[in-house]
Formats: C-alpha cells, sequence, structure tokens
C-alpha cells in the first residue's frame, strides 16, 4: 500500500511570498554599488574634488634698491623697475601695487606698464654670453598716477594674492618696501661766517642738496638779497 506524500506547509516552501529573498535582496545592493542605474544600465558619473595644487611664492627685486640724496634722488615722480621671478600681467600687477604715506596714512595708485626693450631692463637683467636671461614678461615699470605730495615718508606697498601669469607663483603675504621721506625745498639755515684768514661770507644750506647743480647764481640773484649791498657782493656755490 502506498504511504501518502506529506504535505509541506505553504509557509516553509522556497520562494514563498512570505519569506524574505535575502540572496535577490544582496545581488540588488551590489548591483546598485557598481555605478550603474537599473532603469537605463548606464555608468552614475562620480566626481571627486581636486584639490588647488599649491603655488610657489611669487616674489620681485626692485631698482633703484634705495634712494641717495647724492646720487640718486626720491622724488615726486619716482621711476621704479620691478623684476619678478615668474611673468607677469602688468594689469594685474595694478591691482596689487600702491604708494603709501606712512605719516600721512594716504595712498597713491600706481601705474604699471610693460617694458618694450632688453635696454630697459638692464638695471635688474643679466646676461650670459651676451644673451639677456631673465624674458621681458618678468619685468614692470612703476610711477605713481599723480606725483607724491611732499613732506611725507612713502613706502611701495603690494597686496598678496597677485598671481603669475602661468598660475604656478602668488605672493603669499603683504609687502612693504620703505622708498624713502619725500623733502620740499627748504631753506635749513642762513649763518654769518667770519673765518680769520678769509673774506667773511653768509652760508645758506637747504633741503635738496640733489638740487645743487641747478642752483646757478643767476637764478639764485632773483630770490637773496643783501641790504646794504656791501662791496664785492657775489653769490658761489660751494
Amino acid at each position: 500500500m502506498q504511504k501518502p506524500t506529506p504535505s509541506i506547509p505553504r509557509s516553509n516552501r522556497v520562494g514563498s511570498s512570505n519569506q524574505p529573498c535575502w540572496f535577490v535582496f544582496l545581488v540588488a545592493f551590489l548591483f546598485s554599488q557598481s555605478g550603474f542605474t537599473q532603469q537605463t544600465g548606464q555608468a552614475t558619473p562620480q566626481t571627486e574634488g581636486k584639490e588647488e595644487e599649491k603655488r610657489a611664492a611669487l616674489t620681485f627685486e626692485r631698482s633703484p634698491g634705495w634712494f641717495s640724496s647724492y646720487s640718486q634722488p626720491f622724488t615726486p615722480q619716482p621711476k621704479l623697475l620691478l623684476r619678478f621671478n615668474a611673468p607677469v600681467r602688468p594689469m594685474k600687477v595694478a591691482q596689487h601695487l600702491s604708494f603709501y604715506d606712512k605719516r600721512g596714512d594716504r595712498r597713491i595708485r600706481a601705474e604699471v606698464t610693460k617694458l618694450e626693450s632688453i635696454e630697459e631692463s638692464k638695471a635688474l637683467q643679466r646676461f650670459e654670453e651676451e644673451k639677456p636671461v631673465f624674458p621681458l614678461e618678468q619685468f614692470v615699470k612703476v610711477t605713481p598716477a599723480t606725483p607724491l605730495p611732499v613732506d611725507s615718508e612713502w613706502l611701495l606697498v603690494s597686496r598678496k594674492g597677485l598671481v603669475s601669469k602661468d598660475k604656478k607663483f602668488e605672493m603669499p603675504q603683504d609687502q612693504r618696501d620703505y622708498l624713502g621721506v619725500l623733502q620740499a625745498f627748504k631753506v635749513k639755515s642762513i649763518t654769518a661766517e667770519t673765518p680769520y684768514d678769509e673774506k667773511r661770507f653768509i652760508s645758506i644750506r637747504t633741503t635738496k642738496y640733489e638740487l645743487i647743480d641747478s642752483l646757478t647764481p643767476e637764478l639764485l640773484t632773483d630770490y637773496i638779497s643783501v641790504d646794504p649791498i656791501p662791496d664785492g657782493f657775489a653769490l658761489k656755490r660751494v
């Protein structure tokens, strides 16, 4: 006699709707993580932000490096030559440069232009086998947009953030380059001298030694007089 086949409860059958199908769920999860969408089957773009490369420091040298009343006087319209360690755009340089009055706390805009010839770069240029080492793109000429007021102390201020033409160099911090004190032309002293072995004379000293060559006796005659006029009166430059 054949035994009846035992029936399996519906809840225990494989694939039953009452039992979660963990295998199918795992496959679906892995499939979704592979970068594809279930609807289109196309790759989901995954972009990663790239950190901006750190730029090297942008620096410059200046000519003249200092001013002197004897050889290189500081005037209301100084002409500066700058040589950067990388090519720069004059317009960008102008946006980061200014002349600053330390005493009066005021600024004068800087005008920046490019060089037209190697001859203009000679003060800061270097030559190897009679050929210039530094390209003209590394040089700029700088002058104040308006004459600098006198009786003031001036600095050339460069703000951080200036980037080179190739974007590989950047000025990391603000920089201040001392230029000098701009004095007005004034008479400092008038002294009567009575040396025992020479003729008596009057010594007049001014604040502008660099103007000594232009102060001719003919020019000073209109501004200096002695009353009464002594015998042998004359103006001499010493």
